[in-house]
């Protein structure tokens, strides 16, 4: 029987190489998070300095998360570092620092993120300015 072994992997390869009909699935993850109160404050925060300048350095440090999403983070690294320092310490004084530290905690991820980015972009600027200059002397 090795005739129908070949006959079969002969069908299987074809029926591989042949394009599908289906539409192309979303990747897990990138379905469009939404809800009404973060729906009504992106519409509140469109246009304003602060939220442009806020979503530039989410862009900057590839955060996949919009402003809203970003300030709800902001809040609760604030109120959750109050929480935490009091409960640990018992003492209104390092709650406060708590709140400090979760106030700053987003913006210092952000900044690292962002140099994270800048660093591995730097890092492949002298590669691909080598490339370009290989090939333009090749065509010379």
């Amino acid at each position: 029987m090795p005739g129908a072994s070949e006959e079969n992997s002969k069908s299987d390869w074809i029926a591989l190489s042949k394009p599908t009909a289906r539409p192309p699935q979303p990747k897990a993850g990138s379905a469009k998070r939404s809800t009404p109160v973060a729906d009504a404050l992106n519409k509140f925060l469109t246009g304003r300095a602060f939220a442009d300048n806020i979503s530039m350095q989410l862009a900057r440090a590839d955060l996949k998360l919009t402003v809203s999403e970003y300030l709800a983070l902001c809040a609760i690294a604030l109120i959750g570092g109050g929480i935490i320092a009091f409960l640990i310490s018992k003492s209104l004084v390092f709650a406060l620092v708590g709140v400090a530290a979760g106030y700053l905690a987003p913006g210092i991820y952000m900044s690292y993120m962002q140099g994270r980015r800048r660093k591995m972009f730097d890092d492949e600027l002298g590669d691909t300015i080598n490339l370009l200059v290989n090939g333009l002397a090749h065509r010379l």
